[in-house]
């Protein structure tokens, strides 16, 4: 299931942005181009990127994701991204 209800968000410094569902599966979009976020996984957590290249510190070790590129985060794993 792909949750679509944006009528619960807000719009800050022209990015749109809503609150995302704890559990349960979800999609995000975003346009970030200066972010950094140290968080744990809940469930399997797929990161794709379309454009330039994110940084994940997974288990101590860098994993560069570029363009075209994917990585898959398993359930409970602490990381930290940087973009």
């Amino acid at each position: 299931m792909i949750s679509s209800n944006l009528s619960c968000g807000t719009l800050i410094n022209g990015n749109f942005s809503y609150k995302l569902p704890q559990n349960g599966n979800h999609v995000n979009f975003s346009s970030n181009t200066n972010y950094y976020r140290k968080s744990k996984v809940n469930g399997l957590s797929l990161k794709f990127v379309l454009d330039g290249i994110e940084t994940y510190k997974v288990n101590g070790k860098n994993n560069k994701v570029k363009a075209g590129e994917y990585m898959i985060i398993n359930n409970d794993v602490d990381y930290e991204v940087i973009i």
